[in-house]
């Protein structure tokens, strides 16, 4: 039993376009930009008159989405990855940059200027840190094992420390990667994979879904400082998506 106190839904809205794979609102709560992978459609929704803004059509599998001043979605095809930038308030389609390897998960600057992607290959993964404006690109080296994924992608609420899931062979863990230098400063092992990444605003602890054989689903609590798990809290069920509270003292899992 959770004793919390009791929510109402405020607003509800089918966007009419399918499953969603993801969402991210805008800085300051007036739009919500989600994509839906099966029918090739970014939908902006106006938070406050729940209602569609702007469809978003021909963006190839949106799957990914982060928001600043813009909104950037991951978009796949038969032949390569990319980044498709949007305009929140006009819904227009601004430009597109191609990944050269598969696309995983996004994180943008508070500044909304540097697009971080996580990339995912044969032979390694990495990340793109990508320059909005000039999309000049630098790549931050992760790690060379053949078969690693790189999937969720989470800033720090200053935008001095990139969190990542990693998964290989032998295993899960998180990579803090410290922006400034854009050099992979450590990894904290984890127990089986990474779900969903969630960080504390202070940027000293980091909250992370995952699966254990005898507790079922549960959340692992990671010192930045330590690079190490500290906590590991069993949720029960299989949890899929959380976030961290604006001050700190909770976090929403689904």
């Amino acid at each position: 039993p959770i004793a919390a106190p009791a929510l109402a839904v405020v607003g509800a809205i089918a966007a009419g376009h399918g499953p969603i794979s993801d969402m991210a609102v805008s800085a300051d709560g007036s739009r919500l930009v989600a994509a839906h992978f099966g029918a090739d459609v970014v939908s902006v929704v106006d938070s406050a008159t729940m209602s569609v803004a702007a469809a978003i059509t021909d963006v190839p599998e949106p799957c990914r989405v982060t928001v600043a001043d813009r909104a950037y979605v991951s978009s796949a095809s038969d032949s390569d990855d990319a980044i498709v930038a949007v305009d929140p308030n006009t819904g227009k389609a601004l430009a597109a940059k191609t990944v050269d390897m598969t696309a995983g998960g996004l994180a943008v600057s508070p500044a909304g200027d540097v697009l971080y992607v996580g990339r995912n290959g044969d032979e390694a993964v990495d990340i793109a840190a990508i320059d909005v404006e000039t999309g000049a690109t630098e790549v931050i080296e992760i790690t060379a094992v053949p078969g690693a994924s790189l999937d969720a992608v989470r800033l720090s609420a200053d935008g001095t420390r990139l969190f990542a899931a990693l998964t290989t062979a032998a295993g899960g863990s998180l990579a803090i990667v410290d922006t400034r230098s854009r050099v992979l400063q450590s990894t904290a092992s984890v127990d089986g994979s990474i779900g969903d990444i969630a960080v504390v605003p202070n940027g000293r602890k980091v909250f992370v879904t995952g699966w254990d054989s005898e507790l079922g689903g549960v959340v692992h609590v990671i010192d930045v400082a330590a690079a190490r798990v500290v906590d590991t809290i069993a949720v029960g069920g299989l949890p899929t998506q959380l976030v961290a509270g604006r001050g700190g003292d909770a976090v929403f899992i689904v």
